[in-house]
């Protein structure tokens, strides 16, 4: 069991070897290039959600002031 935990220890090290950054274009390895490229991910999909809820929010305030508005004219009539 012993031989089989190295063996296996022996292959994530050599594996952890590549993860750095060998010949990229960046001093990152790809551990922290993925992570940058996951949080602009992450912030490009939270930028088009808010902004459809603000366009939710715009329509449900418009909706709101519009049922005030019936509700006041009704009031009037009676």
């Amino acid at each position: 069991m012993n031989e089989e935990r190295n063996q296996i220890a022996d292959a994530i090290i050599k594996a952890a070897c590549y993860l750095g950054n060998g010949d990229a274009m960046s001093s990152m390895g790809a551990i922290e290039a993925l992570g940058v490229v996951h949080k602009e991910g992450m912030q490009e999909i939270a930028e088009a959600h808010r902004e459809g809820l603000e366009s939710i929010a715009d329509a449900l305030n418009n909706i709101s002031v519009s049922i005030d508005s019936l509700a006041r004219a009704i009031e009037k009539k009676e």
